[in-house]
């Protein structure tokens, strides 16, 4: 890069950061928010359509998930090829075309075609794109920085839910218009950020602070020091933190897709469904903001186990309490173990360098689906409808979330980390 292309990144670096940051907004707002906010609260209504159990139905999370760890182990390469702006344009599109299939489908085969096209967008424009642009811009506490950006895809699941339970008040047409509202929410954001936002950053040189200077390699770009992709595979606290990541996700597959149908089977309306997917997803957000800024100050250890306990405790009273201020407290809890799902492209951009990190980043995001897959076929079979069964797949949640606990403490020992936590 030549004098005046520096001159002139230093000068407009401030305006490409922040529109890293609206561009990375829009899209989890969009994407996170429609297909979340959508999916969750149709579980029950895909039932009747089809007439048969929201047991059946929630299997469209194991479709989703499908695409999800596709889109991770593939992710890395599409956006290395294709760029920010082009990832964000082309998960909106299958975002857009899942969601339709969803709403129009005359069987469920469609119906899972769909949901395995709306599980693609989420590494693509979510994770993917917080790494790739955010922490280019923002070195210095950038787990912060993520995680108040993360923070606002509430934003979208909030707006989807709570319009999703309004439609589904319509007799008939209510279930196909939430979807179609929800898939043009999905491809409007995305067009947006891809078109606009995300077109001015640049992939070849990023934004580093004063103090930061030797970290520029000769093209601009961060050139943090880390394990490569060879080394870290020859890592076993690596693989033990992947492994984690896996194990979190079988816990939140046994609870998470059935929120919805588990509210109204308890008899709550609806609207009651929606508080509590509302509160799932504040829960997820806002708890990244919390674990970034403690791995940013005390480390990551600090700051996944110390938010681990809490998901915890509020299972364990789920299984005891039933009423509806607990399952509130609960839907909380489970939306801080979403939040963990995300910490994970947190811990492999503190053990790799940042030439390996577009390629990794999404690796903790596969081993998440492969958790939550596995979960779909063998455990949910504990979700029988009955209150013993919903009781029984909380209370092997809970114990899944004692073994990522202990994996998480051994793997995330500060000696594994690159990186000088606590100064960040």
């Amino acid at each position: 890069m030549g004098k005046e292309a520096i001159k002139k990144t230093n000068l407009s670096r401030n305006t490409m950061a922040v529109f890293s940051l609206v561009g990375g907004a829009l899209v989890l707002i969009c994407t996170g928010g429609g297909i979340y906010g959508a999916s969750v609260m149709t579980v029950a209504p895909a039932a009747e359509r089809f007439g048969v159990t929201t047991a059946v139905t929630g299997m469209y999370n194991t479709a989703w998930l499908v695409g999800l760890i596709l889109s991770a182990f593939l992710g890395g390469k599409i956006i290395a090829k294709i760029n920010t702006n082009g990832s964000a344009i082309l998960g909106g599109v299958l975002g857009f075309l899942g969601l339709l299939l969803m709403g129009f489908a005359p069987a469920l085969p469609i119906y899972f075609f769909g949901a395995f096209l709306t599980g693609w967008p989420i590494c693509l424009t979510g994770p993917a794109l917080l790494q790739t642009t955010i922490s280019k811009w923002y070195y210095k506490g950038r787990a912060t920085m993520i995680g108040v950006v993360g923070m606002t895809e509430a934003i979208g699941t909030t707006i989807v839910a709570n319009v999703t339970a309004k439609l589904l008040d319509n007799a008939g047409t209510g279930y196909t218009t939430a979807l179609i509202f929800a898939a043009c929410f999905v491809l409007v954001g995305n067009l947006l950020a891809g078109l606009i936002f995300f077109r001015g950053v640049p992939e070849d040189y990023g934004y580093v602070p004063v103090g930061a200077e030797n970290m520029r390699s000769e093209s601009g770009a961060l050139d943090v020091p880390g394990l490569t992709k060879k080394e870290a595979y020859s890592k076993s606290y690596f693989w033990m933190f992947l492994i984690g990541m896996s194990i979190l996700n079988m816990g939140y597959g046994l609870v998470q897709p059935q929120l919805s149908a588990y509210s109204q089977f308890l008899g709550y309306s609806a609207a009651q469904a929606a508080i509590l997917v509302s509160v799932w997803s504040w829960g997820k957000s806002l708890i990244k903001i919390v674990y970034g800024f403690l791995g940013d100050k005390f480390g990551l250890r600090v700051g996944i186990c110390g938010i681990a306990i809490i998901p915890i405790i509020t299972g364990i009273l789920y299984i005891f309490n039933t009423g509806f201020p607990v399952l509130i407290l609960c839907a909380a809890g489970m939306g801080i173990i979403g939040g963990l799902t995300g910490a994970g492209t947190l811990g492999i951009s503190r053990m790799v360098g940042s030439k390996e990190l577009t390629k990794m980043a999404l690796l903790p995001h596969g081993f998440n689906g492969i958790g939550n897959f596995f979960t779909g076929f063998i455990f949910r079979a504990m979700f029988t409808g009955t209150m013993g069964g919903y009781q029984r797949a909380y209370t092997l949640s809970v114990v899944v979330l004692v073994v990522y606990f202990v994996l998480m403490y051994i793997s995330l020992n500060k000696k594994n980390m690159f990186e000088s936590e606590g100064t960040l």
